[in-house]
């Protein structure tokens, strides 16, 4: 048995590192939405905090989860990918926060949350197979 779990965890690894990291990085995010939410409007309040988690999101993903260098032109091409999918994240986030607070009495924070739940899969699907995957 113990042999199988160290199998998982060896075979399983980026994802639980990615499972790790972008938690942190979804706890930033939703307290910074949470705070600012009542003092700008949403579309504000949900861009602050996505940067707030994007900006550790790229190193951390880069070096603990698929355990990349951070440094050259390799990294500022990976980069730019990272911003296309943190954007494309962006755009799939805001439309649906927006969508729950116009279409449906849910909670505008519980909103963003649910959404997020959906979005975090995703991304570590794109970020393992377009942002780091000519970085191994």
């Amino acid at each position: 048995m113990e042999y199988i779990v160290e199998a998982l965890k060896y075979k399983y690894r980026e994802y639980l590192a990615y499972t790790l990291v972008m938690g942190v990085c979804w706890l930033i995010d939703n307290l910074v939405f949470a705070v600012l939410v009542n003092v700008i409007s949403v579309g504000a309040a949900v861009f602050i905090a996505r940067i707030t988690g994007a900006l550790a999101g790229f190193v951390c993903h880069g070096k603990y989860t698929f355990n990349v260098d951070v440094d050259g032109l390799k990294t500022l091409l990976s980069a730019f990918k990272y911003v296309a999918v943190w954007l494309f994240a962006y755009w799939l986030v805001i439309s649906s926060v927006d969508f729950f607070a116009t279409n449906t009495d849910v909670n505008i924070v519980l909103a963003k949350m649910i959404t997020e739940c959906f979005v975090v899969p995703l991304n570590f699907i794109l970020m393992k197979y377009i942002v780091f995957a000519d970085r191994k």
